[in-house]
């Protein structure tokens, strides 16, 4: 779309509209901050967090006392869930809690859905896909992140 806009500029067939300064809204910087993951925000608010924060700050949390980073995640519901395997007893578990893990993919509980990490980086490591990262280090259910 941009290349049509861009064209049309210079073609002379699109007119510039000044934007109405009584509409405009002030966006404050960035900060670090704002990377911060809360897992008791919905899944889909998460998985958007994680987008908006490529490439920086990146969305990130704390796994065993290091930075564990989120580049790409996946929303799912209690439906896709329970296809994945997923049991029931995530309801009674805090948000932020791996309930479902095995050797390819770890699925988080979220203040409303679940999580699911595509590609992450642990501090002091490389980005890799969660696969990649499940054969060198292993994340069971009950883990919570955060802390």
């Amino acid at each position: 779309m941009i290349l049509e806009v861009l064209e049309g500029l210079k073609a002379g067939t699109i007119t510039p509209v000044a934007q109405n300064e009584e509409e405009a809204t002030y966006l404050k910087q960035i900060t670090k901050e704002a990377g911060i993951i809360d897992f008791s925000s919905s899944a889909a608010a998460i998985e958007r967090q994680v987008r908006a924060c490529i490439p920086w700050p990146s969305a990130f949390t704390a796994l065993e006392g290091k930075t564990f980073k989120i580049w790409d995640a996946d929303v799912l519901d209690d439906t896709e869930f329970s296809r994945v395997g997923g049991c029931a007893c995530a309801a009674g578990c805090e948000p932020g809690t791996v309930v479902y893990s095995d050797k390819h993919r770890i699925i988080i509980k979220t203040g409303d859905g679940f999580l699911q990490p595509n590609e992450v980086q642990i501090e002091g490591k490389k980005r890799m896909t969660m696969d990649e990262f499940l054969r060198g280090r292993k994340i069971v259910a009950g883990t919570v992140f955060g802390q």
